[in-house]
């Protein structure tokens, strides 16, 4: 088992945008299969797992994005986005396996920019836990054990944060879309868009009591005809079996730990302050 980390070239951000970030965030899963955590900062990125040819695979994923990033930002800006990366830490036991794993996690409690590792969206933290819609690693076998273990982690001064609950709540539209947002890892404009991602929105305003066929219509941007098909098979209570990406999205409805991905540059935000100096 490795851990890996790459670093942005000095002085710069590897993103600006959600969108960026998540597209390093799927570059790198695609590169690593069977990877055991991923997690994308700022400026490095952690990879933990075991693949032979590691560096290759690395070297591969950097340069993959590099290109990625520059289609994106119009062909515009530097072509190249990291530096050279350090040699791969071997993970010696199943110890410095869970610490490892912990560590990752937590990188972005530590930098201070969230206050929870639930509140980051690029890594795999959500995924291990049951929450991510297209999760790029399985849910854990005790998700809320794995939280409160990650969570608790004397180094980083976090006494322990709760775990999401299903239970019935009172919710809107916009509670809806931050939490569609979060667990998709897409923007609040792809949920009126055709795609898994809108229909997931659709199911999870009408399990959250807001039944209004003609507004989801309005809302989502399709017609009242495919409301009433999206939600046909879904059942009267929160309670009640869902598909798990819709379980995943009511647990969080709320939660201001899930935010949308809005559009827009990441550095206007205030949680962002201490990054501005970077380009």
């Amino acid at each position: 088992m490795l851990h890996l980390i790459a670093w942005a070239a000095p002085g710069t951000l590897l993103f600006r945008t959600w969108a960026e970030g998540v597209a390093c965030l799927e570059v790198f899963a695609a590169a690593f299969p069977d990877l055991d955590a991923l997690l994308v900062m700022p400026d490095h990125v952690h990879i933990k797992g075991d693949w032979p040819k590691a560096e290759v695979r690395l070297a591969r994923a950097e340069t993959a994005f590099a290109r990625r990033r520059f289609a994106m930002r119009g062909k515009e800006g530097p072509r190249g986005a990291f530096a050279r990366h350090p040699e791969p830490t071997r993970i010696v036991n199943k110890d410095h396996e869970r610490r490892t794993r912990r560590y990752i996690y937590l990188n972005p409690v530590r930098d201070e920019i969230v206050e929870c590792p639930l509140a980051w969206p690029l890594s795999t933290y959500r995924d291990r836990l049951g929450l991510a819609a297209f999760p790029l690693v399985p849910k854990a076998n005790d998700p809320e054990r794995l939280h409160r273990y990650v969570s608790t982690d004397a180094d980083s001064q976090l006494g322990g944060t709760p775990f999401p609950q299903l239970r019935a709540r009172e919710s809107s539209i916009d509670d809806v879309i931050d939490a569609v947002s979060a667990i998709t890892r897409v923007g609040p404009e792809a949920l009126t868009r055709g795609g898994r991602a809108r229909t997931l929105a659709v199911e999870t305003a009408w399990m959250a009591g807001i039944r209004d066929t003609g507004l989801l219509a309005k809302v989502f941007q399709l017609s009242p005809r495919a409301v009433r098909t999206a939600v046909s098979e879904l059942p009267d209570s929160v309670y009640d079996p869902v598909p798990a990406a819709v379980e995943a999205c009511l647990r969080v409805l709320g939660d201001p730990r899930f935010e949308r991905l809005d559009a827009g540059g990441l550095l206007r935000r205030a949680d962002w302050a201490k990054l501005r100096h970077l380009r």
